[in-house]
């Protein structure tokens, strides 16, 4: 009987959380293999962390995924929680991905500096992957034309994001590569995809919000 792999979406108190979770169970079914799908309030996490370090560390090891869209807060111990996260999965050869603000916290929890544009973007827009994120695994499948031809490498990439903070190209620090790109209203080049560590994926954009590419990417995630 195949191993069940468990997936644990965080509940950080936004309206994009349970969305997340029900795109995740979706791509999930049309993956090989038993996908089990779960949430937990990121301040339960915490807390779970702070009364014993190695409870929080057997809980989150027991995942073969874990998702977070992070807080628009940006509260230190919001980092600190993605920081013990990250170094949980690595030991135990899972993964995470950061959407949006998850991309931030994990980001921080690396050394990646944040910084807030005082405008807030929002709507689709394209960004540019970089030589390196043109030839990553997690963008197989995913492309900008929406001709019903899936493309296995592509140069560009289309979502949706509203956000005012980001990390500005330059900011990331050395743990993080950068696989897209793009402008914010301010002129600045922002991180919009990255590679943090070997074992974190960052979106800054929604994919949960495109139905097609969005999940696919997500899809491409769960079976890195």
């Amino acid at each position: 009987m195949a191993e069940t792999k468990r997936v644990l979406v965080l509940d950080n108190r936004r309206k994009y959380d349970q969305k997340i979770k029900d795109v995740v169970e979706e791509a999930a079914s049309d993956l090989k293999g038993d996908y089990q799908v779960e949430m937990i309030d990121t301040d339960k996490l915490a807390e779970m962390y702070d009364e014993n370090r190695e409870k929080g560390k057997k809980y989150v090891q027991q995942f073969h995924r874990v998702i977070s869209s992070g807080s628009s807060k940006g509260r230190k111990k919001d980092v600190e929680v993605h920081a013990m996260i990250a170094e949980d999965l690595k030991e135990s050869d899972g993964k995470a991905m950061g959407i949006c603000y998850g991309l931030q916290m994990f980001g921080r929890a690396y050394g990646a500096k944040v910084t807030n544009s005082g405008k807030m973007h929002r709507g689709y827009r394209t960004s540019k992957l970089t030589e390196e994120g043109a030839e990553h695994d997690v963008f197989d499948g995913v492309h900008k034309e929406g001709n019903g031809k899936l493309e296995k490498k592509v140069k560009e990439i289309e979502g949706y994001s509203h956000h005012q903070k980001y990390i500005k190209l330059g900011d990331e620090g050395d743990s993080i590569k950068v696989l897209a790109t793009t402008e914010s209203k301010t002129g600045d080049e922002f991180v919009e995809v990255a590679q943090i560590d070997d074992h974190i994926i960052g979106t800054q954009y929604h994919p949960e919000k495109d139905p097609k590419k969005g999940y696919k990417l997500i899809g491409n995630f769960l079976e890195s």
